[in-house]
Formats: C-alpha cells, structure tokens, sequence
C-alpha cells in the first residue's frame, strides 16, 4: 500500500491511497453454494466505502452491494445472509435503523447480526444503535 499527501495551505490538500490488489480478490462473488462462503449484505450508499469493504472480505465471504434501504428489504426478502453491515445514512426513503428494525420483523433475520456502520460520534450514539436493533457498531472517519 502506498500513501501520498499532498497539501497547500490556503488551497487543500490530496490524499492518494493505492491498494494492490491481487487477481484473486476480484470484485465480482463466487457462487456461494460452490463455494461454501458465509453471505454478508453491505448496505452503504458510498460506492468508494462500500467496494473497500468488499475487498477487504471477498475472499473469504459471499458479498452482496446495495445502497438504499428499499433496495437492501428486496434482497434480503429473497436471499437468506450470515451478515449485515449496515450504513445509518441512505439516500431514499428509509435510513439504515428503520431498515434494520423492518428486517428485525422478518422471522429470519430476528438474530442475523446487523452491524451499525457510520460517521456519528456523538456520546449515546452507539447505545441507541444498539437499542434500535443493531448487533454492533463500527464508527468510520
């Protein structure tokens, strides 16, 4: 990996971050019943955040990318997942806790992990995500 700053002040600044990434981590699933992978949903409206995320767990799990809410019901309604990483901002009609407590109502996924993914930094937030039906918490930057 390499890392490159570059800053003016008055201006800005560039931050460049580039990943090798070996053929073998390609983006594009395995069939899960070949494979035997575990299944996780990533819901999260910022492609960049989402593609990182499923390059970081594509070879070893079956992962599924949407970015709105009403899209992540869809496929859950029609494919069984071991995991959901769920982003709280989505565009559309439904944020990630009303997602994630319609998803609590389905009798498969009332003990799937949902984990909380956001920006949120304020004291209590975590606690509410917890209260509102999330397995989990991980805070981005």
């Amino acid at each position: 990996m390499k890392f490159q700053l570059r800053a003016e002040r008055g201006i800005g600044s560039v931050f460049t971050i580039d990943f090798i990434f070996d053929t073998k981590d390609r983006l594009e699933a395995d069939d899960p019943e070949e494979s035997g992978k575990k299944k996780i949903l990533i819901v999260e409206d910022d492609p960049v955040g989402a593609n990182l995320m499923k390059m970081y767990l594509i070879r070893n799990y079956y992962v599924v990318i949407c970015h709105q809410g009403e899209e992540a019901l869809a496929i859950l309604e029609s494919e069984k997942f071991d995991l959901i990483i769920m982003d709280i901002n989505l565009p559309g009609g439904m944020n990630g806790v009303e997602v994630t407590q319609k998803l609590r109502e389905y009798e498969a996924y009332k003990i799937t992990p949902v984990v909380a993914v956001t920006a949120y930094t304020l004291p209590g937030d975590e606690q509410r995500f917890i209260e509102s039906g999330f397995d989990g918490f991980i805070k981005t930057i």
